[in-house]
């Protein structure tokens, strides 16, 4: 198949907008992040939300730096490493009672 240069340029400009928009397709959209606010707020005002000191700041900026921090790669990575964190010191507590049953032995 041969192209001529405008249209293997056409080809290549169509499939960047579909790489584009498949990027966008993932990103929440504008009512899922109004809705996780609104969801937010009224969890906030319950008894457990108040006991947790109010889980986010809701306010705007509080709320943008928030979400912008979610989604970006930081924000994904220090979740992951929080998790492994925790997964750590899990086993490292269990392994500390493995080794007094020993030690009891």
């Amino acid at each position: 198949m041969n192209l001529s240069y405008g249209e293997w340029l056409t080809f290549l400009i169509s499939k960047m907008k579909a790489e584009n928009l498949k990027a966008w397709r993932t990103r929440p959209t504008t009512s899922a992040i109004l809705a996780r606010r609104e969801r937010d707020r009224r969890y906030n005002a319950t008894e457990k939300g108040r006991a947790r000191g109010a889980r986010y700041d809701m306010s705007a900026h509080g709320r943008a730096t928030r979400e912008a921090y979610e989604y970006s790669a930081a924000g994904i990575f220090s979740r992951a490493e929080r998790r492994l964190r925790e997964r750590a010191a899990q086993h490292g507590a269990r392994l500390e009672m493995l080794t007094a049953e020993l030690a009891a032995l």
